[in-house]
């Protein structure tokens, strides 16, 4: 063997190896890309059908299947359920006999919903629920966000931009108590990826998880009036402070900074003028709140979360913090004002606003509590 003939096939052998791990480099980072696009389309879904939680709609996000894969979101109310299947395809989707996004033909991905759809129908039939069951390819890419409803095998295939209204024009009518089934039996056969589903009842929890219950369960919103230069807004903050949207109320507009709050700003600023918020419960999504384990909080607390929003009014030398609880089944509480000056509780009443709830009192309390603690 001549002299360097050993390190040239151990260069050699370097260099094959190499050249197979740049090709699994590479091959991860595709599939990475994917995966990322993906997460982008299902939250371009999520942000818009968002809205219809104000109409009695309810979104149940990222659902595992039984046997098998996920369900990008599950779209419970008036009109049935849609199963909804989120494409981020960067090539142009056409239709011909064949769905095609860039000229691949996607037939298959048809097809996973279409079973994915037989699937959901199935397990409602088998709880003796009678909901229509329906399903839409949500195209999400800018390329095709635009692309008009139209059906292929079976499926609605529609642009993101279009898919509220494709939704909202189902024929069928569901009663609420039959949504509120369906949306039950769903959340526990089709749990949240990443959690197990079991047949065993939620256990009653422990003191120190009771906070964290309440968490879930609760989520404290502040208005705060802002005017200038003859603008007159009434900006909605979460409790660390964050400004999530605001209502201009010479215009009538609402602009919201938080996608992922739309709903929730909309509902609190819809009938707000400059006088009154005007809050409503009606206006309000119904948000289902779970607890590890896929469960419902219902099995140990109320359905829906409840929102408590505090106004801050000044006048002078006053300055208030006036409250309201707002439960989109139980209605509006007037909860009265604090003394922002002084941190006096000015409750409208002393009594607990019903059975299992607290006084006005606390509630002002925790208002004022987290306000501070908002800035």
């Amino acid at each position: 063997m001549s002299a360097g003939t050993g390190a040239r096939r151990e260069a050699e052998r370097a260099a094959a190896a190499a050249a197979v791990l740049e090709r699994k480099a590479a091959y991860a980072r595709r599939r990475a890309q994917s995966f990322e696009l993906g997460s982008d389309g299902e939250l371009a879904v999520a942000r818009a059908v968002a809205p219809l939680t104000v109409t009695g709609w309810h979104v149940l996000h990222d659902r595992s299947l039984p046997r098998g894969g996920n369900l990008d979101h599950l779209l419970v109310g008036p009109g049935g359920v849609f199963v909804l299947d989120a494409k981020n395809w960067s090539g142009t989707v056409s239709s011909q006999g064949v769905l095609r996004a860039g000229g691949r033909n996607v037939s298959k991905a048809v097809q996973q919903l279409v079973d994915g759809i037989a699937e959901v129908s199935a397990s409602l039939v088998g709880a003796g629920l009678d909901v229509p069951v329906d399903g839409a390819m949500v195209l999400t890419h800018e390329h095709n966000a635009h692309f008009p409803p139209e059906r292929h095998n079976g499926v609605l295939v529609v642009g993101v931009a279009h898919v509220d209204d494709a939704v909202t024009s189902a024929s069928q009518y569901i009663p609420a108590t039959r949504v509120e089934a369906a949306v039950r039996h769903l959340t526990l056969a089709f749990p949240a990826v990443g959690i197990d589903a079991s047949d065993e009842p939620v256990p009653r929890p422990e003191p120190e998880d009771v906070h964290a219950l309440y968490q879930r369960a609760n989520t404290y919103l502040y208005v705060q009036p802002w005017s200038r230069a003859g603008r007159h807004r009434l900006y909605v903050n979460d409790e660390p402070g964050r400004s999530l949207g605001y209502k201009d109320t010479v215009a009538g507009t609402i602009a919201v900074t938080e996608p992922d709050m739309d709903a929730v700003v909309r509902g609190v600023l819809t009938h707000a003028t400059a006088s009154e918020l005007g809050l409503r419960a009606e206006a309000m999504p119904k948000v289902p709140i779970d607890v590890p384990g896929g469960r419902l909080l219902s099995a140990v607390t109320r359905t829906w979360m409840s929102f408590h929003v505090g106004y801050r009014w000044r006048k002078g030398t006053a300055d208030r913090l006036y409250g309201w609880r707002v439960d989109p089944t139980a209605g509006v509480a007037d909860l009265g004002y604090v003394d922002l000056t002084t941190g006096r509780i000015h409750p409208r009443q002393k009594e607990p606003l019903g059975k299992d709830l607290g006084t006005p009192e606390r509630y002002l309390e925790r208002l004022r509590d987290r306000y501070r603690l908002g800035g």
